[in-house]
């Protein structure tokens, strides 16, 4: 099967990717036609012969149509009975015939309603094929959610009743679906899958198409001479065979494999055209219009831009193009892109968003990474920097989503740093380990000796007690004394232990640390190094075009976005250095009156700015013994958030009490609330988000992991009360002064 090509130009990713054909293998026959006959020859119960004529006429779906209706439409009484596995064998005997006959409507009903007929009877079999059958229909129409489900309920039902032939079908049309969503690892499991049935029931046949679909997936995971070696088993295994012949679509594959992996413009033309030849001139299938669409593609990729849209419109003359949202969607966009280089831009901008609308349809993330990137560049040429910076956001949220291993390199030198350390501890608690065990065998050592000697001492023992009553109590006491020392010994032991087990729990906490810190990581600082990505992009493409205020309002906004990411990580790394204990609490007397007023002071400009009313109703001369560092911080992260979440012209008051030991203070604003299901997790480092405030204030999301931290470290606690649209009440506690 042939599969559309990826190319590469002027910093452009025109992404194509495979386009599978709707069917890989015939109906597999599972009844023996010759009984079959005999049957419709010879038997007198009417409804046998018409369940047979539904059945024989599997064996004309290809060759003779118009006789497999025929017998079909003889067996249709057969719908009167109460035969509900002879039904079902009807419907998709239908389903069948009119999938063969390229009518996908009508097979999408009849296969339907073999599959809702079967699924409630427990025909599994019936039921298998059905859904397979229904979840292709459904990749045809463009619903891939639907395809997966279908395909994916076929591969369950065929493991439960080891249907090894369906399987197959089932594992290698699915893996078509992921790849047109661009999970290519998945794709290529279930590749795998459907070889290992192949190999196992030795279907030469089906494996030449097999290898051809582990090209593609291997080409798709940039393993090019993996994906070359599977292309050339395929034509090897082909050229052995007198029952099939893929050359069209293993010519095509390499084309595309030279043109898009090994840049080798010549030889991929020379591939296409070699499957061309063999093309019949009146030839209108699947498998012409994607190789058109490469040969575009390459005369694209040698700028010759009137050819490449030549062989495109070409290619959009045929029904089958029109009629496939997937085809369509892919070609809209390469015209897009060609309008743009011959500075058509209206053409360019209708073709690019229809490409776009109907890639998001159909989930298909590549053709919307290449539709978004085409129309930032229209945007950009236009003058429209806002909707410019729109496509180029949403292009790189779509990288983020289905490329996530970039995400992961993006940090992978703070994990090896954080591996290196757990390394450490973990080599350290080994050493401990190891120095217990061997303190452990010396002890049990010292047991033995100290049972011999105690067996000497005994057997003296009864010999000297016949001598000597004084003797006698020395030598119990020098055993109770060794029992002693083996108790004071195994108390040691068991205090080993249960450092063992403390230094283990200690271990683990480390790794759910490490998790937690880098999934903060790679959740929090994407938004913002997009936003920076894109506005450096357009400044570095377009700036001689850009006026100078719009130069000054981007270079606002990127050093707004700059220093919200640089808060960011010096919240996370004072986050991370109190999970290590390098911050420790100072403590000292501080009057909490003057605390608080210090605080609003260096937060009253932020407050004046929305209007807002800062209260202190702490009383004087209450004393708490507190980190001064520690804190400010906590009041300034609370302050901010009060002023942040508050609207213009609210009130914020600080008030307190004290109760035993501890005063407890507590932070009043008039803000947006904060929903009952957050409030239990809102200071956890795994629920720290990003949120922005009433006037689109951007924060951390850090400042209430550091407060909590920070509060417990000075021995106090904090707590939230809050309802939607009512404000909130933040209270921590702090120990008293008690001089």
């Amino acid at each position: 099967m042939a599969e559309l090509v990826m190319i590469r130009k002027k910093k452009i990713l025109l992404v194509i990717l495979f386009l599978f054909t709707t069917c890989l293998f015939s109906q597999k026959p599972l009844w023996n036609y010759d009984s079959l006959q005999t049957v419709i020859n010879n038997t007198n119960s009417i409804e046998e012969k018409q369940f047979a004529s539904a059945l024989y006429a599997y064996k004309f779906f290809r060759t003779k149509p118009d006789s497999a209706r025929l017998l079909l439409n003889n067996s249709a009484p057969i719908l009167q009975s109460d035969n509900y596995q002879a039904i079902s064998e009807y419907y998709s005997a239908m389903g069948t015939l009119n999938w063969f006959s390229k009518n996908p409507d009508s097979a999408m009903f009849y296969f339907h309603k073999a599959y809702q007929l079967s699924l409630s009877n427990r025909f599994d079999q019936i039921n298998a094929n059905a859904a397979g059958y229904v979840g292709m229909l459904f990749k045809i129409k463009g619903n891939i959610d639907s395809a997966l489900y279908y395909l994916q309920h076929t591969i369950n039902v065929c493991d439960r009743i080891n249907n090894s032939y369906l399987a197959n079908k089932a594992h290698y049309d699915i893996a078509a679906v992921y790849s047109q969503l661009g999970k290519h690892e998945i794709s290529l499991r279930h590749y795998l899958a459907a070889l290992k049935i192949q190999e196992e029931d030795q279907d030469s046949v089906r494996i030449i198409y097999t290898y051809n679909g582990l090209g593609n997936a291997y080409k798709n995971l940039k393993k090019k001479e993996k994906s070359r070696s599977y292309y050339l088993k395929s034509i090897r295994l082909d050229s052995l065979s007198p029952k099939v012949d893929q050359r069209v679509n293993n010519y095509t594959n390499l084309g595309l494999l030279y043109e898009s992996s090994f840049k080798n413009i010549d030889s991929a033309l020379f591939y296409y055209f070699s499957a061309m030849h063999l093309m019949p001139e009146n030839d209108i299938s699947s498998s012409k219009i994607v190789l058109l669409v490469n040969i575009g593609n390459a005369y694209y990729a040698r700028l010759d831009f009137r050819k490449a849209l030549n062989y495109y419109n070409e290619s959009m003359q045929y029904d089958y193009t029109r009629s496939n949202p997937y085809l369509t969607s892919a070609i809209l966009i390469n015209k897009s892109l060609i309008y743009f280089e011959l500075h058509k831009y209206d053409s360019a901008y209708a073709l690019g968003r229809e490409g776009l609308r109907l890639a998001e349809k159909i989930k298909a993330p590549d053709w919307q990474i290449n539709a978004h990137q085409t129309l930032f560049r229209l945007d950009s040429a236009c003058g429209k920097f806002n909707n410019a910076i729109e496509h180029l956001q949403a292009k790189y949220a779509i990288i983020d989503t289905v490329y996530n291993k970039d995400n992961l390199n993006r940090v992978s030198e703070l994990e090896v740093i954080y591996e290196t350390e757990k390394k450490d501890a973990l080599n350290k608690s080994l050493l401990e380990n190891n120095t217990l065990a061997q303190r452990v065998i010396k002890n049990q050592r010292y047991i033995i000796l100290s049972v011999i000697v105690t067996c000497c001492l005994f057997i003296l023992l009864v010999f000297s007690v016949l001598r000597s009553g004084r003797k006698q109590r020395i030598i119990n006491r020098k055993l109770k004394l060794v029992n002693e020392e083996s108790i004071e010994k195994n108390k040691v032991i068991d205090e080993k232990n249960q450092l063992l087990i403390e230094q283990n729990q200690q271990l683990t906490k480390l790794n759910e640390t490490k998790d937690k810190f880098f999934s903060v990581i790679s959740h929090d600082l994407r938004g913002p190094f997009n936003a920076l990505l894109g506005y450096l992009e357009l400044l570095n493409t377009e700036y001689d075009s850009l006026s100078e205020p719009d130069k000054k309002n981007m270079l606002k906004a990127i050093h707004k976005s700059s220093t919200n990411t640089y808060n960011l990580l010096v919240n996370l790394l004072d986050w991370a250095r109190t999970q290590r204990g390098l911050i420790v609490n100072e403590s000292e007397v501080l009057d909490m009156y003057e605390i608080t007023d210090s605080s609003i002071d260096i937060v009253k400009q932020r407050a004046d700015n929305k209007s807002q009313q800062l209260m202190n109703e702490v009383p004087s001369k209450i004393f708490v013994k507190a980190d001064l560092n520690l804190i400010s911080s906590v009041m300034l992260n609370l302050l901010n958030n009060a002023i942040k979440f508050s609207p213009r012209g609210g009130v914020i008051r600080i008030s307190c009490e004290t109760k035993n030991e501890f005063i407890t203070v507590h932070i009043h604003d008039q803000g947006v609330g904060i929903p009952k299901e957050q409030q239990m997790n809102l200071f956890d480092i795994g629920n720290a988000t990003l949120r922005q405030g009433t006037e689109n204030e951007l924060g951390t999301g850090m400042g209430l992991v550091l407060v909590r931290e920070f509060i417990q470290l000075m021995g106090g606690d904090i707590w939230v009360s809050s309802e939607e649209g009512k404000g909130s009440v933040f209270s921590f506690t702090l120990p008293l002064n008690q001089a």
